[in-house]
């Protein structure tokens, strides 16, 4: 992960009033990471709150789903623009 894009998209959030919560890892994790440190490419994980994750069956709330997929969007359009 990126400092530099975890501030801004925690910026972007409050600035728009969008829900939000920060996991800090305890164990396992993505490859946000290792893209990050091995070709300098800014990394963030943005992910949906849920449950059951690993299962056939994953269970989410339908506004953290709205709330992401928001945050995202706007993330995106900020940074083109």
């Amino acid at each position: 992960m990126t400092k530099g894009l975890f501030n801004f998209a925690v910026k972007v959030a409050e600035e728009n009033k969008i829900p939000y919560q920060i996991k800090r890892r305890t164990a396992g994790g993505t490859d946000a990471a290792r893209i990050a440190i091995t070709t300098g490419t800014p990394s963030l994980v943005i992910s949906i709150p849920s449950r059951y994750i690993h299962s056939p069956i994953c269970v989410l709330n339908i506004n953290d789903y709205r709330n992401t997929f928001k945050l995202l969007s706007l993330i995106l359009i900020k940074e083109v623009l």
